[in-house]
């Protein structure tokens, strides 16, 4: 994939996550948008591949954080409830 495949992927996915979680999607999201404009000026390949390794990190950690508060919210309202 070239570099603007990857930014077009990283930016659809960060604003989801955004969407999801908005406190860490904001980080992923401001760097995809970042290594996107960066794509689009014709920037230097080593700092639009830093953008995007910042993008990726910042979707997994929102992607963990995300799925750690819902099972959390799961066992709190639907599980504790019914003991």
């Amino acid at each position: 994939m070239n570099l603007q495949q990857v930014t077009n992927v990283y930016l659809l996915l960060s604003i989801v996550l955004f969407f999801c979680f908005p406190f860490t999607g904001i980080f992923a999201l401001s760097y995809a948008i970042r290594s996107r404009n960066e794509v689009r000026s014709g920037g230097d390949e080593d700092s639009i591949a830093e953008l995007l390794d910042n993008c990726y990190r910042w979707i997994t950690t929102t992607v963990k954080i995300f799925i750690v508060v819902y099972v959390l919210l799961l066992v709190f309202f639907m599980i504790l409830p019914n003991l």
